[in-house]
């Protein structure tokens, strides 16, 4: 009987059991990478990292953008028996003002190897200046030095266990010291799980994404997918956000079925849609996740009356859910399929007496509030006050 990707001990043997039908796409640059290829590439990077030095246990640091760098440095640096993380990219700041910012993430986590791409060669020449002993690889660079050797499975004693650290997630460290979560290989795999079993998702799903890597929603949930044997599309940042409308007609011609994005994301894709004579038609979405900000009630009822008729989108594609770091993403999760549930709460109670007082949505002091749904699978959640006690209900 095939072993699930899922039942794998850590990220790098999930590596060897993806099954056949998974792809990581990268339309923008036209490339696309199956389980060959992405163990092809995996282990040529682990080697290289090998030969560079890296050791089990170290964290290596990624600094790429959209493209096959991800997988590249992902799977490379488990195989290899490091830990990763991905290290946030800000393409407003010139390479100086981010290399500074960058330098503490490194500083809190140890890390001395960083991996690049074409696209930042320019920031990690920036970092290695500020950061004495930092050593800076290319993708392209680590591939060559592992060609060197015959294209074989990483050696045992290289992979990782299921205790050993995996990830290093960071908070943005925009306006504090950037803290980082320790996640390792059990937890990190749990957490995929969690995913796939509350969404319900199946190898029949086609997941677009276009929120960055260093995010853990733009982490988490292609890896989820792609082990469970589905097609990963992955857009960037910036072309989302400069054409929402292009990136929804590529949704609807892949014939994508879910998609992540916080709250803002849907408001911006309604607003570029607005006003077209013709929609693109999202017959086959399944599931909108929405979340790592605030779900707002507004929007939730504009996305289903201005798509619903306009575009075949089913009036419960919504998917308002709750996460973080330190449960590997997901927290909460909605029944799939259901619809959003939205309360009205005494605005004034709620902040003064932390006391959750339904009111009417009339009521001068009513507050609209979106579910999240409830703990995914796996995970057990209590609400608690101040001194730890256990909430009742309405508190």
């Amino acid at each position: 009987m095939a072993v699930s990707a899922f039942e794998a001990p850590s990220l790098a043997h999930a590596l060897q059991e993806l099954p056949g039908s998974s792809a990581w796409v990268f339309p923008e640059q036209r490339d696309e990478l199956g389980p060959v290829e992405l163990r092809e590439l995996g282990w040529r990077v682990a080697a290289g990292l090998r030969r560079a030095g890296v050791a089990p246990g170290d964290v290596v640091g990624l600094l790429v953008g959209t493209g096959r760098g991800v997988p590249a440095g992902l799977f490379g640096s488990w195989c290899a028996g490091a830990a990763v993380s991905v290290l946030p990219l800000r393409v407003f700041l010139d390479d100086g003002t981010q290399a500074q910012l960058l330098r503490r993430f490194l500083d809190v986590a140890g890390m001395r190897h960083v991996i690049v791409d074409g696209s930042t060669v320019s920031l990690g020449v920036h970092l290695r200046g500020q950061v004495p002993g930092l050593v800076v690889h290319s993708v392209n660079e680590l591939v060559s030095m592992g060609s060197r050797q015959a294209l074989r499975p990483p050696p045992e004693e290289w992979l990782p266990g299921p205790d050993d650290l995996a990830v290093v997630q960071f908070t943005s460290g925009s306006t504090s010291e950037p803290k980082g979560v320790m996640l390792t290989h059990r937890a990190f795999m749990a957490g995929l799980l969690a995913v796939q079993v509350s969404a319900g998702c199946t190898a029949e799903d086609v997941f677009v994404q276009w929120v960055p890597h260093f995010h853990d929603m733009g982490l988490v949930s292609p890896l989820t997918l792609l082990l469970l044997g589905c097609r990963v599309h992955q857009f960037s940042p910036a072309g989302f956000i400069k054409r929402p409308d292009w990136f929804m007609s590529c949704f609807a011609d892949c014939g994508g079925t879910m998609l992540t994005g916080p709250n803002f994301a849907y408001d911006l894709v309604l607003e570029a849609l607005r006003g077209r004579s013709q929609y693109p038609q999202l017959g086959a979405w399944r599931l909108a996740f929405n979340g790592a900000e605030k779900v707002r009630a507004g929007t939730v009822r504009r996305f289903g009356a201005e798509l619903g008729a306009a575009a075949g989108v089913g009036g419960q594609v919504m998917y308002p859910v709750y996460g973080l770091a330190e449960a590997t993403l997901a927290a909460a999760f909605p029944e799939p399929g259901s619809d959003v549930r939205i309360e009205c709460f005494d605005r004034f109670r709620l902040a003064d007496e932390r006391v959750a007082r339904v009111v009417a949505a009339d009521d001068e002091a009513a507050m609209e509030l979106v579910s999240v749904g409830r703990a995914v699978h796996g995970i057990e959640m209590r609400v608690v006050d101040g001194d730890r006690r256990l909430c009742g209900d309405g508190e």
